[in-house]
């Protein structure tokens, strides 16, 4: 009941827990949108020699890591997700430093399904350098069809800002057919 500890090279708790399950892709694929957005800029989705705590309370799921240090620094992130029913929201902070740079990143997210569909949104927001910051968004949408078919889509845009702003932008469209539990046909 008190939860989990891992040790070893593992996912970060704001990956697990936040960045991956807003992007409808799952982060798979040329159609990946967690990539562009979340994950682009400012996160770390492992972390070396950790130490990882998970727990479920109810609907609530928490973790934090702590790695291996890095220059003068050790990474870590914390994040946390509920769910209830259709309704699912997200939270993380990680703090991926090291000597050369400044890297964290906040990330706020959620997802609603209603009938067929999975609506999802994120966002981040961090800093990469002492004079760069980083915006990210993400928005996907999975559509049920029939008994063993989706359609997925979504954009994601990650900015970056200094003294001139860089902006990169994805749109990705797929369908995924479940020939079996264990074997499914896909398009991106």
């Amino acid at each position: 009941s008190f939860g989990t500890v891992n040790l070893g090279r593992q996912y970060t708790a704001a990956f697990s827990l936040a960045q991956n399950v807003i992007d409808p892709f799952d982060g798979y694929t040329v159609a990946d949108l967690r990539g562009a957005s979340l994950t682009s800029t400012g996160a770390a989705l492992r972390v070396a020699n950790s130490v990882r705590y998970d727990g479920t309370f109810g609907g609530l799921k928490v973790a934090a890591d702590i790695g291996e240090a890095v220059g003068a620094e050790r990474p870590y992130s914390v994040a946390a997700q509920y769910a209830q029913g259709p309704f699912m929201v997200v939270a993380s902070y990680e703090d991926a430093s090291d000597a050369a740079d400044t890297n964290n990143l906040l990330t706020v997210g959620g997802a609603y399904t209603f009938g067929p569909a999975k609506v999802s949104l994120g966002f981040g927001r961090g800093d990469v350098t002492a004079t760069t910051t980083v915006k990210q968004a993400l928005v996907g949408v999975t559509v049920q069809v029939g008994a063993s078919g989706q359609v997925l889509a979504g954009y994601a845009q990650n900015k970056l800002s200094n003294v001139s702003t860089t902006t990169s932008k994805k749109a990705s469209l797929g369908y995924r057919h479940n020939l079996s539990k264990r074997t499914q046909l896909y398009t991106d």
